[in-house]
């Protein structure tokens, strides 16, 4: 994925989200196509769908929605969409947190696949030719996205333990001297 995107300089913003979107239904359907036994691919590929919707929702909500939000002067667009992202991540959490053995898992991916649909065609359909008409730079857009991408995509840094230097034992006994 990162490296489609160190290539794709020439995209603008509604292009890249078009094709997380399709990558998002892409996974969806992999998953239906799974027979029962390959639980640990299936858990795999969920996580994936989860990383996606969530990464590709903030990157909507921090970088594209208050461009559009300013330039429409009407929030009702954005707001809708919102609304749309607020609860599919709520089924993004919820199914992120259940244990690939349990009974209702499959049904679950099934219950999340419905408003991601909805979302698609909503933003396809609705958002994105309006976004294309609004004064605004798409290409400068994308690069912002594809810069906080990369940043949201990266594995967390692990913290290095830090001591401080009065609490190590060597510098108390010379602190009491």
């Amino acid at each position: 994925r990162q490296n489609r995107y160190a290539m794709t300089l020439s995209k603008d913003v509604i292009t890249l989200l078009t094709e997380d979107h399709e990558d998002v239904l892409s996974m969806l359907e992999e998953f239906e196509a799974m027979r029962d036994g390959l639980r640990i691919h299936k858990q795999k590929l969920v996580q994936a769908i989860c990383k996606s919707v969530r990464i590709h929702s903030q990157l909507e909500r921090e970088l594209l929605f208050p461009t559009v939000r300013e330039s429409l002067g009407d929030a009702s667009l954005v707001e809708d969409a919102l609304d749309v992202h607020a609860k599919t991540e709520a089924l993004v959490s919820q199914l992120c947190n259940t244990d690939p053995d349990d009974e209702f898992y499959d049904a679950k991916v099934h219950a999340l696949a419905e408003p991601l649909h909805q979302h698609i065609k909503h933003e396809e359909i609705k958002i994105f030719p309006e976004i294309r008409q609004l004064e605004i730079d798409l290409l400068a857009l994308s690069n912002n996205l594809m810069e906080q991408r990369f940043k949201l995509e990266r594995p967390p840094a692990k913290k290095a333990a830090v001591v401080s230097i009065n609490r190590h034992p060597k510098f108390s006994i010379a602190e009491a001297c």
